[in-house]
């Protein structure tokens, strides 16, 4: 929309349980074939490290080379990026030399209050010269000379100091704290996953790699539409409990 372009031209390929959910190198070749086949051009593709409804992580090495291939714009996008700050967990953003642009969001788990996203480009003159509008009268030496103007970064001429709450956080928890938090959220994951499932009542398909867990209840007789009701419930119930969360 920013861009002007029709949501038409957008293309969400689809993705199956088969893989987890993540994006199919394979499937995204096709489709940029496709593409131009139709008298398209492929210009931009998104992968993500961890879908925040599914935690979903998708082959970023294998994506960045297609998109290097194919000359695409190749932007990564990470809910749990943080996890990468322990070693056993870089695996997740490998291949990411590949990226065009890469965003992440320390409010999700790097202990920084609501709202601050990290963002990292290739090149910044791709980026500024998109959005960059500056009147004569503020042209001088210092605006032409590359001087960092937050204000040709974004949409909004005005912004909050997002990264000074961040700084705070990496002052106070140290990366031996945040590292020791996002391994205790693993952790606590991972025990919650044995104990779902150990019980029968639950159903839990896809990998939890990092702090996030989907399950469902299976409902009587395996009935869906019944699991679901039963799985609303029970998230009622904890919310309105509050046992989980204190």
């Amino acid at each position: 929309m920013v861009t002007g372009f029709n949501m038409s031209r957008f293309c969400a390929i689809p993705t199956t349980p088969k893989n987890f959910f993540a994006l199919d190198p394979n499937t995204l070749r096709e489709q940029i074939k496709k593409d131009k086949e139709n008298g398209l051009i492929p210009l931009y593709v998104c992968a993500t490290v961890g879908t925040t409804s599914s935690t979903a992580v998708d082959p970023v090495e294998e994506i960045g080379k297609i998109c290097e291939e194919e000359n695409i714009w190749y932007h990564v996008d990470s809910a749990f990026a943080a996890a990468s700050l322990c070693e056993e967990y870089r695996w997740s953003l490998k291949g990411l030399n590949y990226a065009t642009s890469f965003n992440f969001n320390p409010h999700k788990w790097l202990m920084t209050p609501a709202d601050c996203s990290a963002l990292w480009v290739e090149s910044k003159k791709d980026l500024v010269n998109s959005l960059i509008i500056t009147p004569e009268y503020l042209r001088n030496k210092e605006s032409s000379s590359g001087a960092v103007d937050f204000k040709d970064w974004g949409i909004a001429l005005g912004r909050r100091f997002r990264s000074l709450k961040l700084w705070f956080v990496l002052r106070s928890y140290g990366l031996s704290g945040l590292r020791e938090i996002i391994r205790k959220h693993i952790k606590l994951t991972q025990f919650l996953r044995e104990k779902l499932e150990s019980d029968s009542r639950f159903e839990v398909d896809l990998p939890s790699p990092f702090g996030l867990l989907l399950f469902r209840i299976k409902g009587s007789n395996n009935q869906i539409e019944q699991g679901n009701k039963e799985t609303e419930k029970l998230k009622d119930d904890l919310l309105a409990k509050k046992q989980y969360f204190s």
